[in-house]
């Protein structure tokens, strides 16, 4: 595959490495210089202004010349029954679709000025995604087949990827508190009068009762008869008024976590005091990885707190090469435009980095307590997801919490529509 190009900037070498290796699978190469005696037969993506035959041309908006951060003219549009931006109504594919992949992946809107939610988080309703109505669809990669088609090369054929995701919060919801936190919890429970909540304690720490965040044997049967291998996030940080983990000391805790790495499938959830805290995230990275033998690699954001680029500066320092928070908290969706892995790219340093973003579609309290749906109408949404994925081949990556796969208190009924989403139906 050879592109013509009158530059050749990161930005363009990242998306174009993003694109052909990773998307297409595809060999290729950049040539700044065009010599139409030498090269007219061989080129197939001419991204100029310039006119060359036998190419595809895409018009070329600017922002991959750029190595700075503005506000951009992101008109959109719809070619062939797909959404666009950077529309520009020219060329053989008629909108600059490196630019709009460069755009989502990088989160560009996110280093722009935004106004959090009440934790400062960037809103899926701020989101360009979002306001144009294609917050739901892996537009990147519908993007890499339709110029797939164009360029009259078939797109991979693979079969979706399904990955649930575990951010463990809180290991237990009464069992292994230890002494005083344990009577603390019954007192409160007897000064509140909420009776319901101390005969389920009682019936829990006298062993009459499972309790109902203990669901570890339940995944690990997932996993068994599915070929989901399941990754656990584990906050690992001193409790506060966000964090509510169980100490790392505890060796009831050190147990199931041993117990959850058999596979090498846990990963750090950094707490929501460690957030623009180097030294207190290192603190938590050492206290996981004191309790195993293998090198911690995977994270995830506790309440998704992510901020550009500094979150993810912080974690490649540590050694994470994988982070699985992009997605939203308020909505389901695609929030890079993507549903596979692809590379961090820090648009303040101007460089694509190792630390690769492993996106979600969807979290278990987005589906019920944000957008507010039944178990029923969770599952139809999920469905529909799924579908999008299946397309593309993509991954399609769900994050749970231990608790809520329980089907007790607030979730009952919402285990099916995790069992469900797997493809497997109820697991007996």
């Amino acid at each position: 595959m050879i592109i013509y190009s009158e530059f050749c900037t990161p930005r363009l070498e990242y998306t174009l490495n993003l694109v052909f290796s990773r998307i297409l699978g595809l060999g290729y190469s950049i040539i700044t210089s065009f010599d139409i005696t030498q090269n007219e037969s061989e080129l197939l993506i001419n991204y100029s202004n310039s006119d060359i035959k036998n190419s595809v041309k895409i018009l070329p908006s600017g922002l991959l010349s750029e190595n700075f951060l503005k506000q951009h003219d992101k008109k959109n549009g719809n070619f062939e029954g797909l959404p666009t931006i950077y529309h520009s109504g020219k060329g053989d594919i008629p909108f600059d679709i490196f630019s709009a992949i460069f755009y989502m992946v990088s989160r560009y809107e996110e280093y722009l000025p935004f106004e959090g939610d009440v934790h400062g988080r960037f809103r899926a309703e701020e989101s360009l995604a979002y306001k144009y109505g294609f917050h739901r669809l892996p537009v990147v990669e519908l993007w890499c087949k339709l110029l797939a088609d164009k360029l009259g090369i078939a797109f991979p054929d693979q079969p979706v990827k399904v990955l649930p995701t575990i951010d463990i919060d809180n290991a237990w919801k009464y069992k292994n508190k230890g002494f005083f936190r344990t009577v603390g919890g019954i007192f409160k429970s007897l000064l509140k009068m909420d009776l319901s909540s101390l005969r389920e304690k009682i019936a829990v720490i006298s062993g009459k009762m499972s309790d109902p965040a203990d669901n570890y044997a339940y995944l690990e049967e997932i996993g068994s008869k599915t070929d989901c291998t399941v990754q656990y996030f584990i906050l690992a940080g001193s409790r506060g008024k966000n964090d509510r983990a169980i100490p790392i000391g505890n060796k009831q805790f050190r147990k199931l976590l041993v117990r959850l790495n058999q596979k090498k499938s846990v990963g750090l959830h950094p707490s929501y005091r460690s957030f623009g805290s180097e030294k207190e995230l290192e603190k938590e990275y050492l206290s996981l990885c004191s309790v195993f033998t293998n090198k911690i690699t995977k994270s995830r954001q506790h309440y998704l707190l992510l901020k550009f680029p500094g979150t993810y500066r912080n974690l490649i320092k540590l050694g994470i090469r994988e982070d699985y928070s992009i997605g939203w908290g308020s909505q389901a969706g695609f929030r890079a435009g993507i549903s596979r892995p692809f590379p961090f790219y820090d648009l303040l340093a101007e460089k694509q980095t190792h630390l690769m973003l492993v996106p979600f579609v969807a979290m278990d309290r987005t589906l019920k307590d944000y957008m507010k749906l039944t178990p029923d109408e969770a599952i139809s949404l999920l469905d529909q997801l799924k579908e999008y994925t299946k397309q593309i081949g993509g991954w399609f990556v769900l994050l749970w919490h231990n608790d809520s796969i329980g089907d007790t208190g607030e979730w009952k009924g919402w285990r099916p529509v995790f069992e469900k989403s797997l493809g497997y139906g109820e697991i007996n």
